[in-house]
């Protein structure tokens, strides 16, 4: 259900599909799901003095309720449409900024240069990638799960990316010498191709 709403946000190519989606570690919203837990439990805690404060107290418990509750939506928002789709042609970057900012960088895998990773003891990692030809271009990944695996995902689908490429080119080179060679005749296509 939820991908399905990622992919509606993406154009897929009509035979492009999607080999992963990557988000960010849960472990990245610890402390911000602390807080909102923290708020919530704190309102329900003070329940019985902030309802005897009248209409003040009310007021208070709901800006905690709703607080709480509005920083654990934001939460779920951000892992759920915050993320990173490899396609068998490209990578896509779903940033999610609140509730209504919303980024999309896409990129062919032959514009990728430079593919690095950072992991620190017992906290997510981080993954950077660098493009061909652009000037402090980067694609920046914060608070994922072994980014050594993905940074080694990514630069074996760009492999496969180029192989499929040339394999495509040198199909196109084969057919379009054939249309030659039917257009000029064997002998003098062959003749040409001699000298």
């Amino acid at each position: 259900m939820l991908n399905k709403l990622l992919t509606k946000k993406i154009s897929l190519r009509a035979d492009e599909r999607i080999e992963n989606i990557i988000r960010r570690s849960g472990r990245y919203f610890f402390l911000q799901a602390v807080i909102a837990a923290a708020l919530l439990l704190l309102a329900f805690f003070l329940i019985y003095p902030l309802f005897n404060w009248g209409w003040p107290g009310v007021i208070g418990f709901c800006l905690l309720v709703i607080t709480g509750l509005g920083l654990a939506l934001r939460i779920y928002w951000s892992y759920y449409f915050t993320a990173f789709i490899m396609t068998d042609r490209r990578i896509i970057d779903l940033d999610q900024h609140g509730f209504l900012n919303f980024f999309i960088t896409s990129v062919l895998y032959s514009k990728i240069q430079d593919v690095s990773f950072k992991k620190k003891f017992l906290s997510p990692g981080e993954l950077t990638i660098s493009l061909i030809g652009e000037r402090k271009t980067i694609i920046q990944l914060v608070g994922i799960n072994q980014p050594q695996k993905l940074a080694a995902e990514i630069l074996a689908q760009q492999d496969n990316y180029r192989r499929r490429k040339t394999y495509q080119t040198n199909q196109r080179a084969v057919i379009l010498l054939e249309k030659i060679k039917n257009k000029l005749g064997e002998e003098r296509f062959n003749s040409l191709v001699a000298d």
